[in-house]
């Protein structure tokens, strides 16, 4: 029973009772080589909590983390038993989407975001209260992959949803060099 509960402390983050950061690394690195040895689409994405430095300076930061854990298990809740979620830090989590080409890794994630969206979650003081999500996607062939340039194009187009406005899933996309 120690061992177990070591390694859950060892693995799991625990207020929100999914991957910690470390896991999740672990993980993706061996989705990678795998996908990789057998030729297969990998995704993920990044989803981070949209304003939610306001709603820690509103509600406090018990309440933030009520709302952290519910969104942990909503995500956890919407994807399949094979998928890895995991907090990657603060308020942004990163799913892992094996054999899962770009174009699904974003259906997954809208799902998710609307999921989210609708959730609203029940203070102690009996305050209810949402939030949104905004996230990015991306992924490719195995043998294309590379842990780094996967999570920065994740990271990237997570970037892009916030910038542009905010509660959406952005895909990120190679840009096409047409010099020849």
């Amino acid at each position: 029973q120690r061992t177990a509960q070591t390694w859950t402390l060892a693995t799991q983050d625990q207020l929100t009772e999914v991957a910690n950061r470390q896991t999740l690394l672990t993980r993706l690195d061996e989705e990678i080589e795998r996908a990789t040895r057998y030729g297969r689409q990998l995704s993920i994405a990044m989803i981070d909590i949209d304003h939610f430095k306001r709603l820690n300076d509103t509600y406090g930061h018990s309440a933030g983390d009520l709302v952290l854990h519910r969104i942990a298990q909503v995500i956890q809740g919407s994807v399949r038993r094979v998928d890895i979620v995991g907090r990657y830090g603060g308020v942004e989590f990163m799913v892992i989407l094996p054999e899962t080409d770009v174009d699904a890794a974003a259906s997954i994630t809208e799902k998710i975001r609307r999921l989210v969206g609708r959730e609203e979650v029940q203070l102690a003081d009996g305050t209810v209260v949402g939030a949104t999500l905004s996230a990015g996607v991306a992924g490719g062939l195995g043998a294309h992959l590379r842990i780094d340039a996967l999570v920065r194009d994740a990271d990237a187009a997570l970037y892009s949803a916030k910038s542009l406005g905010r509660d959406q899933v952005y895909v990120f996309h190679e840009v096409e060099d047409d010099r020849r």
